[in-house]
């Protein structure tokens, strides 16, 4: 009951924020969205998330970090729960610029997109964005990641041969990439590997 109590007071706090205000209106909309997400309330974390991007366009200069943020906050979330929606993230992924200093955002956009075609039976539609993902930037955490989702892609497709492959390109990285300062991406490629392993 406290949990929910101060859910409900920390979304009240946030809407006092006043529209057109803007980028202060499109973070407390976004920290909504987190909230959401943190309760698991997917569905309202999704639309959070799309009304922060549409209040960005409403913005009078175009913050690209924060629409490459809520663009992978919002694959994120439709990665978890929703398949019926991808050509909509797809148009918003199109829509940021995706310089260097992106890289992990555009990376796990391209990887949550491939999880949503993936869970909708698009196969060649997610090795094809796990492809891309993995492409990016050559001997990266995110290499890692992308390659064993591409392994664990090939194990639903009964392909033994393509998914030791992947595996084992992806273990090779493993041992290269310096992880004290990706802990995060860590954990992250580390499991997903286990997964393809393990299958």
């Amino acid at each position: 009951q406290y949990a929910a109590e101060c859910y409900d007071d920390s979304r009240a706090s946030l809407r006092l924020v006043p529209p057109h205000s803007g980028i202060a209106y499109v973070r407390a909309i976004e920290l909504e969205g987190w909230l959401d997400s943190a309760a698991k309330n997917y569905r309202s974390a999704q639309a959070a998330f799309v009304r922060a991007l549409a209040a960005l366009d409403e913005c009078e200069v175009l913050d690209m970090s924060l629409r490459a943020s809520l663009v992978h906050v919002l694959s994120k979330t439709m990665a978890e729960f929703d398949s019926n929606n991808v050509d909509r993230l797809i148009k918003e992924a199109d829509r940021v610029s995706w310089t260097q200093n992106l890289v992990r955002e555009q990376v796990q956009t391209l990887r949550h997109i491939g999880l949503v075609h993936r869970r909708s039976g698009r196969e060649d539609d997610a090795m094809r964005l796990f492809g891309e993902a993995s492409s990016i930037e050559p001997g990266s955490p995110w290499q890692v990641i992308t390659l064993a989702e591409c392994a664990w892609l090939c194990v639903d497709r009964d392909d033994s041969v393509g998914a030791t492959g992947y595996v084992a390109a992806a273990q090779c990285l493993v041992d290269q990439i310096n992880w004290a300062t990706v802990l995060a991406e860590q954990r992250v490629a580390l499991l997903v590997l286990a997964q393809a392993v393990a299958r």
